[in-house]
């Protein structure tokens, strides 16, 4: 054998680890090339190149995983759009979703002209009809034993910026707070601070918030916050690995000096019969 298993199963997971890496950043650069930003669509707006931005926006728009601060610039612009358009009823309706999903949404594009600025008031002073966010959280021990909060948002989640988790342990004074970002349609997982010795419970609360800060929902808050047991982490067998023995050097192998020995021997053999 050229190389022992051990050798062969490095060579083997390399490659692999490779292929699946540039599979992924292949994939990766695929959907940043095909996905317009923000910054794409503001710059067709101040060239005035209004149906440019106009494709842009809604072809940003119509991607189910935009994270919600994209998602609400994009409708500011297309708003605007549609008023450089004279279209005031379909800017009407684009405002009223984007402050449906953020009543306070500041205005992200400077100096938009009276027209907008007069639009914008009348959307944020309008009775609106605010998303509605469906969260569920959960503790749990992961793999390695320590406590994680699972937060699921159900209904409504494509509005969240930010998950904000509070947590003390039953014998701290303070909450802890841990911000995440969440992305569409996952499961959002906070790993919770390690508890002081002794400690038999957490308690805690989560909020979902809008891009300009606004509280969409929340899972228990400060003064009634939420409950979980702290459960006995099982002593589990941590997995050895056992290092390969050193391979023994080609010169030391008995069937190095055999094949080279046939190999002399069948060189001798045939120039001998040249000779003849």
């Amino acid at each position: 054998m050229l190389c022992s298993k051990y050798e062969k199963c490095v060579a083997w997971g390399l490659m692999w680890a490779v292929y699946a890496l540039l599979r992924v950043t292949t994939a990766s650069a695929q959907i940043s090339a095909a996905l317009p930003s923000v910054d794409a669509i503001r710059h067709a707006l101040d060239q005035a190149r209004f149906e440019d931005a106009a494709q842009l926006a809604n072809a940003l728009l119509a991607d189910p995983s935009v994270r919600a601060q994209d998602r609400n610039d994009a409708l500011e612009v297309l708003a605007i759009v549609q008023i450089a358009q004279r279209n005031s009823d379909r800017a009407g309706e684009t405002l009223k979703l984007l402050f449906d999903r953020d009543p306070e949404h500041p205005p992200r594009v400077l100096d938009p002209g009276p027209a907008v600025d007069a639009a914008i008031a009348r959307a944020r002073g309008a009775v609106r009809s605010q998303v509605t966010v469906t969260m569920h959280a959960r503790t749990r021990l992961d793999a390695y034993g320590r406590t994680v909060l699972d937060v699921d948002l159900s209904e409504g989640g494509d509005v969240v910026d930010t998950l904000h988790t509070f947590v003390r342990a039953e014998r701290d004074a303070a909450y802890t707070e841990v911000v995440n970002h969440p992305l569409v349609d996952e499961t959002a997982t906070v790993l919770l601070p390690a508890a002081p010795f002794g400690t038999s419970k957490y308690k805690w609360y989560v909020e979902a918030r809008a891009p300009s800060g606004v509280i969409l929902a929340r899972a228990g808050d400060a003064s009634v916050p939420l409950e979980s047991a702290l459960h006995a982490r099982s002593a589990k067998a941590i997995p050895t690995c056992t290092p390969p023995q050193r391979a023994e050097p080609l010169r030391k192998r008995w069937w190095v000096w055999t094949s080279l020995g046939i190999a002399v021997a069948g060189v001798a053999v045939g120039s001998a019969l040249v000779a003849q």
